[in-house]
């Protein structure tokens, strides 16, 4: 009997204890561990919504860059006559319209005289993106009669304009978004040559 009075009052005098709560001691330490992990945690999902941020203004960037492309090898490709000044490319199309192609202050943009402007650097105007194509954006291969029969697109770049001076943080930690183009040519096919 003396063995089961002793496990009595031992479970007795462990119900009273964890009756009593933590201590101030245990709750600080609680506390504290549960800060760290919510500051390691908190730190991850910082990083990866920067990540992703970054990742979205350099599909920007390269959305702009493509579609420049894609309209110009359309526009080069079924343009009767073409003329080269620089930083701009007027196509003549065999529907009597004309096409302006040019690049002014960064803004680069598609003038049709059949009506519309097209400027393909505000896909997202927060990302303030520009064109940069120097010194000179097209260049114009002559055939012999003097005619421009291929226009040649040097280092095409858009990229993100910096924001402040040390840019943001994503900035900081990815660099801006650029997407670069480094060469590409197209030919005038004409009408008269598929007959």
């Amino acid at each position: 009997m003396a063995l089961s009075k002793s496990v009595k009052s031992q479970c007795r005098e462990l119900i009273r204890q964890g009756s009593e709560g933590l201590s101030l001691l245990e709750m600080a330490l609680g506390m504290m561990i549960l800060s760290i992990l919510s500051v390691g945690v908190s730190s991850l999902i910082k990083s990866g919504v920067e990540a992703q941020l970054a990742q979205q203004l350099s599909q920007e960037a390269q959305t702009v860059g493509l579609n420049i492309v894609d309209d110009l090898r359309h526009d080069i490709r079924t343009a009767d006559k073409a003329e080269v000044n620089g930083n701009q490319l007027v196509l003549s199309m065999p529907t009597g319209n004309t096409l302006t192609y040019q690049l002014v202050g960064g803004n680069f943009s598609r003038t049709d005289t059949a009506g519309g402007t097209k400027t393909y650097n505000t896909v997202n105007p927060s990302a303030r993106l520009r064109v940069v194509c120097e010194p000179n954006c097209f260049r114009a291969e002559l055939n012999d009669s003097n005619e421009v029969r291929q226009v040649i697109v040097d280092a095409l770049r858009v990229e993100q304009i910096p924001q402040g001076t040390g840019g943001t943080i994503i900035d900081q930690q990815f660099g801006t978004a650029n997407f670069t183009v480094r060469k590409f040519a197209f030919e005038l096919l004409s009408a008269t040559e598929f007959q």
